[in-house]
C-alpha cells in the first residue's frame, strides 16, 4: 500500500509563492499606472521623474480628478522617442533645460520657429 504525507504549511507557502508570483506579473502588465508604478516602470527616483519628465510637453498622462495616471503603450512610445531626441542631441538629459534645448533644437530642424 502507498501511503502520502502531505505537509500543510509547505503546501500552503508553494501556493502563496505561485499567487505572489501572478499578481505581480498582472502588477506590471496593467496598462494605466499611477505615479508610483510609472516610477518603478521607469526605474527612475521621484525626484528625477520630477525634474526631467514632470514638465516635458508631450509627456502623455490621463488626469482623473487631481490623479495622473499614464497608459503603458503611450508611456513605451513617448520614452523611446525621448530617448531618440536626447540622443540625437548630445546624449544629456539631466534637467528641464536640456530638454527645452532638445525641444529647441527639433522645431528649429523642422522650420517651426517660436
Amino acid at each position: 500500500m502507498l501511503e502520502i504525507k502531505l505537509d500543510e504549511a509547505v503546501i500552503r507557502e508553494l501556493y502563496l509563492e505561485e499567487l505572489r508570483k501572478r499578481l505581480d506579473k498582472v502588477e506590471k502588465e496593467a496598462l494605466l499606472m499611477g505615479i508610483k508604478e510609472l516610477l518603478v516602470y521607469l526605474g527612475v527616483s521621484r525626484s528625477t521623474f520630477y525634474e526631467v519628465f514632470q514638465n516635458h510637453p508631450e509627456l502623455p498622462r490621463i488626469h482623473i480628478g487631481r490623479k495622473s495616471f499614464f497608459y503603458r503603450p503611450q508611456i513605451d512610445e513617448f520614452i523611446k522617442n525621448y530617448i531618440e531626441e536626447v540622443q540625437a542631441n548630445g546624449g544629456q538629459a539631466y534637467n528641464c533645460s536640456t530638454i527645452r534645448k532638445v525641444k529647441a533644437k527639433k522645431e528649429e530642424r523642422e522650420g517651426g520657429g517660436h
